[in-house]
């Protein structure tokens, strides 16, 4: 199954990247799981008007690679359908906070944001609505 990613970089370098992805390793099934990939961004180029975030690979403050759970991922999808009116947040493996909660702009409910130990992105309806689905078919992949 493909990777479901979000790239959203900012001229104030205030961007993140985000990546959704189950892996189904053959020869190592400890490395089986699904995971969650943020990366904070690390500059941007005037000339192209695009992020970079590649020289943050290796800083474990401004990277974070988590793997949930069934459960996280079902609570995920639950804060996503509640319309705003859920959240959830945990630690995983005892140190990395993870938030997903409705993005409240000007007072208007405007899509979800999800936080990885410090690092967030906001995601628009459509956005949510990818990621809703995405969640859904990994837990099928995962069952089947």
């Amino acid at each position: 199954m493909k990777k479901l990613e979000f790239c959203k970089p900012t001229k104030s370098v205030t961007g993140s990247w985000v990546t959704f992805g189950l892996t189904n390793d053959q020869e190592d099934e400890k490395k089986n799981g699904f995971y969650v990939n943020m990366l904070k961004q690390a500059g941007w180029n005037d000339q192209t008007k695009n992020g970079t975030f590649k020289d943050n690979v290796n800083n474990p403050e401004k990277h974070k690679r988590i793997k949930l759970s069934e459960n996280d991922i079902a609570e995920t999808l639950l804060v996503l359908r509640s319309n705003g009116t859920k959240k959830w947040s945990t630690v995983h493996a005892g140190k990395t906070p993870i938030f997903v909660e409705p993005f409240i702009k000007e007072e208007n409910h405007v899509g979800y944001l999800i936080k990885l130990g410090g690092i967030g992105i906001a995601l628009n309806f459509a956005e949510t609505l990818r990621l809703q689905e995405y969640l859904k078919l990994t837990l099928q992949q995962i069952y089947l």
